[in-house]
């Protein structure tokens, strides 16, 4: 209990079992953890963190920050669940498991590339500016909520993958279903979009569904459209001096 490990260089940690590393503090430039509960762990002066949540729950409602870089891998039921996490960087989450793999968690960095083969329903990243997100489960990222300074790169690749997503970017690269073997329909539905650069492709009848989309101003909206059934229920609000692209 309450151990310390201290290096100059790096740490190669590997906590496994049940509360197997209660309260330690791992001190170190770059620090490399595997454990099967994180979530009384201190990780301190820590330039590069990596964390594998290798069991259930393993670092669900962890508070990582205070690195410039976090790279965290959640492959179990409810791994990273409502985990926040802080880099001064860049922060990369992968989140596996289709059972709360990632949902709710908080991600903060300048940099965020969030990759969710499993759940990462609700979400929120906040004060990024340049945020990449990948969702290829069904519903796998409905709820999310994305806020940049910069850009926003979202795919949505599954059946309701990001519907009532909400996003706010000063650019938005927006990719609904990008191959015709994509299952299912309504990939980007009511999702909640304002950006002053805006680039969406809906590329299969019903992947755009009920959008609200509010541009701002001197905005620039490029659109790829299948079908007049592709947008039903869609808004689209451009401020004034816009460019709009059909």
């Amino acid at each position: 209990n309450n151990v310390s490990f201290s290096s100059s260089t790096w740490l190669d940690a590997t906590c496994v079992g049940p509360n197997p590393c209660p309260d330690a503090t791992l001190s170190s430039p770059a620090v490399w953890l595997i454990c099967d509960d994180c979530t009384t762990i201190e990780v301190s002066n820590a330039v590069n963190l990596t964390v594998r949540c290798n069991e259930d729950s393993a670092c669900e409602n962890i508070q990582l920050a205070g690195m410039e870089n976090i790279d965290v891998l959640c492959p179990t039921p409810s791994a990273c669940a409502s985990g926040t996490f802080i880099a001064q960087e860049s922060i990369r989450l992968r989140c596996k498991h289709d059972n709360n793999a990632c949902a709710a968690a908080q991600l903060e960095a300048p940099v965020v590339d969030l990759q969710c083969e499993g759940d990462c329903e609700g979400v929120q990243v906040q004060n990024a500016m340049d945020v990449t997100v990948t969702c290829t489960m069904e519903s796998g990222c409905e709820n999310a909520v994305l806020q940049s300074t910069g850009s926003a790169h979202v795919e949505c690749l599954n059946t309701k993958a990001c519907r009532y997503m909400s996003i706010d970017a000063e650019e938005i690269s927006l990719e609904c279903a990008v191959a015709a073997s994509d299952p299912g329909n309504k990939q980007c539905g009511n999702m909640v979009l304002s950006s002053t650069v805006m680039s969406i492709a809906c590329r299969r009848t019903g992947t755009c569904n009920g959008i609200t989309y509010n541009g701002k101003p001197h905005s620039q909206f490029n659109m790829l459209v299948k079908d007049s059934k592709t947008l039903a229920g869609s808004t689209w609000t451009f401020a004034d001096n816009s460019t709009v692209t059909w």
